[in-house]
Parts: C-alpha cells; structure tokens; sequence
C-alpha cells in the first residue's frame, strides 16, 4: 500500500492513542490505523512506471450517468478482451468484448448505444 498523506485523527491525542488518516493511494482508501502500521517506503520505490493509463471507449463521445453503473455491473468479476484502436494522448482508445458465452462475442461499445446508454 502506498501512502501519500498521513493525518492525525482528531480527538486522538486526547486518549494517548494516537491514530492516523492515511490516504492509500494505490488502493483510493483512506484507513485509520495506528503508527506500527505505518512504513517509510523504500527509496527504489518512489519512481514506479504508470500501472494505469486513461482508457476511452471507440465510437462512445457522450454516456449518461446509467452507462457507468451498466458498464460496472457487466464488467464486475468479468474477464473482458479490450482491443486498443489508437493511442490518444496520455490514454489509448479500445473497444472492449465479453468473449465469456461461446461462439458470440459481445461488443461493449455497441450495447451501451444500443441501450441507449451513449452517443
């Protein structure tokens, strides 16, 4: 777990037990946890390459909030194959299939504008 900012938790100091916020920002967690817990991370560590990389969808320009709650439910414990199409700026644009019924494979892009969900 990666932290970047490590908060006093008020009203802690009072009790003697200090606990602390801290913001894991591999995770997108905030926890409270006491300072036993809480590492200096090792120097070889600092600069990591990027383990994430902006992603659009080919062909999608605008969706409705619906779309992010569909598009979660459908790929929630999912395996899905995404085929990059070009690389847009820091990020690449992809259209994504669900290979998991056989012999159909099922374009995302295409059933959130089917569904109405994207333009």
């Amino acid at each position: 777990k990666i932290v970047v900012k490590v908060s006093p938790l008020p009203g802690s100091v009072d009790t003697g037990k200090l606990k602390y916020i801290v913001n894991l920002v591999d995770l997108g967690d905030t926890v409270v946890t006491s300072i036993e817990f809480i590492r200096e991370l090792d120097p070889e560590f600092y600069q990591l390459s990027a383990q994430v990389i902006r992603m659009e969808l080919t062909g999608i320009d605008t969706f409705e909030d619906a779309a992010t709650v569909w598009l979660r439910h459908m790929c929630l414990g999912s395996y899905l194959v995404g085929l990059v199409d070009a690389r847009v700026g820091d990020g690449i644009r992809v259209t994504l299939y669900d290979t998991s019924v056989k012999e159909v494979d099922i374009v995302i892009n295409s059933e959130l504008t089917k569904l109405g969900l994207a333009k």
